[in-house]
């Protein structure tokens, strides 16, 4: 086990996901350094004790600040955790974010959707869209739907999403969400419902400037830090924005954080 006092070691992490509605797991094997010793015989060990592991992947990650790193290593099993999301496949990647309980992700994805209220004439932008989850879910009812995200690898994950479930008014660009939102003001399009679920920082102002210039008639706003979540509302409530619901979704039982999903509608 890697020690960060001393720098001496090699195991940093073992990173496992279970997808919620179908039997796949994912384990990742985080080392401090890429010589993994004993890697053949490691993996078949490992495989023999624990069959039920349909996904093994090695990293690498010098950061105490990163859990993995950016190359990811397929030791064994599929490319993808593969799960079913609201009635859709998904495919996620290691190296893409996914909420780590399941099932109380989908009490927040239709809560958002639900919030949204997506009219079949509307026009949708889902930013920080990550693995598209929120994309596909939004594209059963929208006319159109345009899908950022800054990590390649997750959208790599999304346009594949869209794909296997069959979803042609709907793209996912890679692209930060702040550039984005002000080339498509730019572009003369306009949005009725914008759907955003950003990082614990929350959003930046070019961000959040452009949102307020594209005016749509419904926010949808998914946060898992509350404290970024009140300060970026109140920025749209001084701009002529209203804040309608906001409900907490906990996401993490027995711990004193949630999720929470808002809703703004323009006055």
């Amino acid at each position: 086990v890697y020690c960060s006092y001393n720098g001496r070691g090699f195991l940093r992490h073992v990173l496992i996901r279970a997808a919620g509605n179908t039997d796949d797991i994912m384990c990742v094997i985080v080392g401090a350094a890429r010589e993994f010793p004993e890697k053949r015989e490691f993996t078949r060990r490992l495989m023999k004790r624990c069959p039920g592991i349909t996904s093994l992947y090695f990293s690498v990650s010098s950061s105490e600040k990163m859990v993995t790193g950016g190359c990811m290593e397929r030791l064994w099993g599929k490319e993808h955790l593969e799960d079913i999301i609201c009635g859709k496949k998904f495919a996620i990647s290691p190296g893409s974010f996914a909420q780590v309980n399941p099932v109380q992700a989908e009490v927040l994805y239709e809560l958002a959707i639900k919030y949204a209220d997506i009219k079949s004439t509307d026009t949708v932008i889902d930013a920080y869209c990550g693995i598209g989850t929120l994309t596909a879910l939004a594209a059963e009812r929208a006319k159109y739907v345009y899908g950022c995200e800054i990590n390649e690898t997750a959208v790599m994950d999304g346009q594949e999403n869209l794909r296997i479930n069959g979803i042609g008014n709907a793209r996912i660009v890679c692209e930060d969400s702040g550039r984005f939102m002000e080339e498509f003001r730019g572009g003369g399009l306009a949005a009725d419902v914008v759907i955003l679920d950003p990082a614990r920082a929350g959003c930046d102002r070019r961000f959040l400037a452009n949102l307020v210039q594209i005016a749509p008639k419904r926010i949808v706003y998914v946060s898992c830090n509350p404290e970024s979540q009140a300060r970026d509302v109140f920025y749209l409530v001084q701009r002529g924005y209203k804040l309608k619901k906001l409900s907490p979704v906990d996401m993490f039982p027995w711990t004193g954080h949630v999720e929470c999903v808002g809703l703004l509608y323009k006055v």
